[in-house]
């Protein structure tokens, strides 16, 4: 990809440096626990260590695919030694089922037809970018398998995600529709059953 990190323009590293500024992240806290006064030296610090780790393998554990919960970053001995200090079970997530089931709840019977549909009106736009949302805020699940559900691409969802999120404020109706995913998703079981007589496509669109 790169040869070093400042080269790659997608990542919040030069910002860190103090090389560019991005009016939306939080530096300061990062660069204090290299140096909690001497900014220059705590920018120096933190590349030394960003650069210490190139051409070490993958950390599967910082990506939570090897975490038994992924609230938390560590090694199995470590996530157990956290959990065992708690007297519930870790929460379950509502699966992608879950979500699914919840917008049809939602919506009505045509979510299904409106969420696979290869149309890009602005109805069957509201109801992909409602589950997108409800996925992001309170689904286990990922993007990508609402994606590939809607046959859609990823960036597609999170762009209609955030969208969806702009027209709130000012979208009462939609703003009860979201209000009433968030209680069926963090307060009342969903039915599990997918919804059915779905046929998803194999290739994707390019828009919500």
């Amino acid at each position: 990809m790169v040869k070093s990190p400042e080269k790659y323009k997608w990542s919040s590293h030069r910002a860190y440096l103090g090389k560019m500024t991005l009016p939306w992240l939080e530096t300061d806290f990062i660069l204090s626990t290299f140096s909690p006064s001497d900014r220059k030296g705590a920018q120096a610090s933190f590349k030394g260590f960003v650069d210490s780790m190139i051409g070490q393998e993958r950390n599967k554990y910082f990506h939570g695919e090897k975490n038994i919960d992924s609230r938390l970053l560590g090694d199995e001995y470590f996530v157990l030694d956290i959990l065992d200090g708690l007297e519930e079970e870790p929460p379950t997530k509502p699966d992608l089922e879950m979500v699914l089931a919840a917008v049809e709840a939602v919506i009505g019977p045509d979510a299904p037809r409106l969420l696979t549909s290869a149309a890009r009106d602005a109805r069957s736009f509201e109801v992909r970018a409602l589950a997108a949302w409800a996925v992001l805020q309170f689904s286990g699940a990922t993007l990508s398998e609402l994606a590939r559900y809607c046959s859609r691409d990823h960036s597609t969802m999170s762009c209609a995600a955030r969208r969806i999120e702009e027209w709130q404020p000012v979208r009462p109706d939609l703003a009860d529709k979201m209000a009433q995913l968030r209680s069926a998703l963090t307060h009342h079981p969903a039915p599990t059953a997918r919804p059915k007589g779905i046929e998803v496509r194999s290739t994707p669109s390019t828009d919500a």
